[in-house]
């Protein structure tokens, strides 16, 4: 378990708030380490989250979610950025890094991101579930869900950090492709959404959830975001490419 060792300073230079009518990308550059994310615009959690009770926060450039601090009062938590657009095509992406657990607090637990439409319904949810260990190595397998239905997995895992990982949805009318990789490979997964249209339903909030294992004691293991990126036509179409090109250029920590 982490202990906080600096003192809390707030500079929002680096977050860009999300809006209704362009690209909008999320960063965290510039904020002091430990800074807890609710105190920034747009952002809420389901339990509390400060100095006392730490669960999602800034760290080294990027916002963390998750037990490094202290085991959470429920499971699953849920941490939401507050995000609103219209448009048919669009997408959605971020790097991102799991860090796995300690000696200490060997738990092992499920992350996931969850993209909602317009009313706060569920459209895709990517998932990271503990998977056995590889070469000693305890990773996560990657997984997705359409809706409210069950978690289709792709046998691929990903590494605990500080190994990171570009994920992206991207939209087009019901259609989507869910890219994921890093500048070894990439791979993707296409689906449909029935009913979907994101001129009138719209892409809403994105959901981190933090569900804790049911069966093991707490494990501080966390996962860490950064450039959070919304984008709508026309700028999807480019960014996107509703295929391997989903990614922004990522940013090396």
């Amino acid at each position: 378990m982490k202990r906080l060792t600096h003192p809390l300073l707030l500079l929002t230079a680096g977050l860009l708030p999300l809006g209704t009518a362009q690209a909008a990308i999320t960063t965290f550059d510039g904020l002091a380490y430990e800074t807890p994310l609710t105190t920034l615009p747009g952002w809420t959690a389901s339990e509390a989250n400060n100095t006392s009770h730490l669960i999602a926060w800034t760290e080294n450039n990027t916002g963390a979610f998750g037990g490094a601090y202290v085991p959470g009062n429920a499971s699953p938590v849920t941490l939401t950025m507050a995000s609103s657009i219209f448009s048919s095509v669009a997408g959605v992406s971020m790097e991102i890094a799991l860090y796995g657990s300690s000696a200490s607090d060997p738990g092992r637990d499920t992350f996931s991101i969850g993209i909602t439409d317009g009313s706060g319904a569920a459209l895709v949810t990517i998932v990271f579930a503990p998977a056995v260990s590889v070469g000693g190595e305890a990773r996560w397998e990657v997984g997705y869900s359409i809706g409210t239905g069950n978690v289709f997995y792709t046998g691929r895992t990903f590494s605990p950090g500080p190994a990171d990982y570009d994920i992206g949805v991207s939209f087009n009318n019901s259609d989507f492709v869910f890219t994921y990789g890093n500048s070894l490979g990439t791979n993707s997964v296409n689906g449909t959404i029935a009913g979907y249209n994101g001129a009138t339903n719209g892409l809403g909030d994105i959901k981190f959830v933090w569900t804790k294992s049911p069966t093991e004691a707490y494990g501080d293991n966390y996962m860490t975001f950064d450039n959070i990126a919304v984008v709508p036509e026309p700028s999807a179409a480019a960014l996107c490419g509703l295929a391997a090109s989903v990614f922004l250029v990522r940013r090396r920590k």
